[in-house]
């Protein structure tokens, strides 16, 4: 995605660090880690999960109670963070049209949650004790639809869900809409919530878990870590095409300028094997150059060892220890739309003007074998372009690449 570039004029977020900008960008300068305890599964009383769970989340005043009781949890965050960014950019429907905005989420497992909720009841008690209410909230898109209800929209309204680029491939329809002239401009973002059933399975997968003395989890690059710990939140980017946001005197964050996926060889759901890295990092170096030199990178690692090998031995060939890398995922938790976060944590990274540390380096564990340029602390520094780079399992591969939007 070359050209046209687009201006991001509005974003928001929440995650287990913060709602808004305010709270994440005052979490990251003094190294919060966003992970903690809740009650986990029914099946397991007096237990926890540790997870990035947004804690002491809100939907009032954004969403009235009555209707907040109708909806499920990733729906609720994905309108309070669409509130903000759609305020921030200065948009309405009601001046703009009901058509001018479409709606493009990225999401891995919403509607986890209320399905086997609603399951359960079903196979217990019967279905006269099925909520018919909890029903819209079953399908991954009801976000999607609860965000064209709450701000009266009609434009296109997508949800995508593929693997650990479903946010990628979100951003792409939104461009392939704008530039046909579908809408004027786009409500991007990912979303997820965390459930008990989710946690279920992916410990039967063996891919996370409880930390312990003796176990790890979650860290990054960590030669310790055996698996990420789950996260959950929302981030919502309004994008329009420069002309238009020229002609409605907007104020561009940044800009976004080049989107792609990609993939190497790799068995269903497994990890690419090591001999895929030269493409992988060819893939990664056509963004680069076709952008320019990043000055900060997002990276996408999150304590699942394998894979975190592979992306540092990318990083590594691109980058080396020339540029600070950061992984949010150490912080905020592993999401499949988490390429969103990503995105809006850079473009706040931009403004502010510094490099989060990786607060997980500050502990007594072996340091990272890859030649990265790792800060465990927050510096300043003066960022212009971000590259965030996205390695899935089954091969798949993600970049994202935004640029000051200072001079614009």
């Amino acid at each position: 995605m070359n050209s046209p570039k687009l201006a991001i004029t509005g974003l928001s977020a929440v995650c287990a660090l913060g709602v808004g900008r305010e709270a994440i960008v005052a979490a990251l300068r003094r190294g919060a880690e966003g992970f903690s305890d809740q009650p986990a599964p029914a099946w397991a009383p007096g237990a926890t999960m540790t997870a990035a769970w947004v804690r002491d989340f809100k939907p009032a005043p954004v969403i009235a109670p009555m209707k907040a009781r109708r909806m499920d949890r990733s729906s609720q965050m994905a309108i309070v963070a669409a509130d903000a960014a759609l305020r921030e950019a200065a948009w309405a429907a009601a001046r703009e049209g009901p058509d001018a905005l479409g709606i493009f989420l990225g999401s891995g497992f919403c509607g986890t949650h209320s399905s086997l909720t609603i399951l359960g009841t079903l196979f217990a008690r019967g279905f006269e004790e099925v909520s018919a209410a909890a029903f819209p909230n079953t399908v991954p898109n009801a976000p999607a639809g609860q965000l064209a209800i709450h701000f009266g929209l009609r434009g296109p309204s997508m949800t995508i869900l593929q693997t650990g680029t479903t946010a990628e491939s979100a951003l792409l329809c939104a461009r392939g809409q704008l530039a046909q002239a579908q809408c004027r401009a786009a409500l991007w973002g990912g979303v997820d919530e965390l459930s008990e059933y989710l946690w279920f399975g992916w410990r039967r997968l063996g891919w996370t878990g409880e930390p312990s003395a003796r176990r790890v989890f979650g860290r990054p690059l960590d030669p310790r870590s055996r698996g990420f710990l789950g996260g959950e939140g929302a981030a919502m980017l309004v994008l329009e095409p420069e002309e238009a946001a020229r002609a409605r005197g907007a104020r561009p964050h940044a800009v976004l300028e080049y989107a792609a996926t990609g993939a190497v060889a790799a068995e269903p759901w497994g990890f690419p094997p090591i001999g895929q890295v030269e493409a992988a990092a060819a893939f990664f170096a056509a963004a680069i150059a076709a952008t320019g030199a990043p000055d900060l990178v997002l990276g996408g690692a999150n304590g699942q060892g394998r894979l975190d090998r592979f992306e540092a031995a990318v990083l590594e060939r691109l980058v080396g220890d020339r540029t600070p890398v950061w992984f949010p995922k150490g912080q905020v938790g592993e999401s499949m739309a988490s390429t969103a976060l990503r995105t809006a944590l850079g473009v706040w990274l931009i403004e502010e003007g510094f490099v989060p540390g990786n607060p997980w380096l500050r502990r007594e564990t072996a340091p990272p074998a890859a030649r990265l340029q790792l800060p465990a602390e927050a510096v300043e520094a003066a960022i212009g372009r971000v590259l965030i780079p996205t390695v899935s399992a089954g091969g798949t591969l993600g970049v994202v690449v935004v640029r000051s939007g200072a001079g614009w």
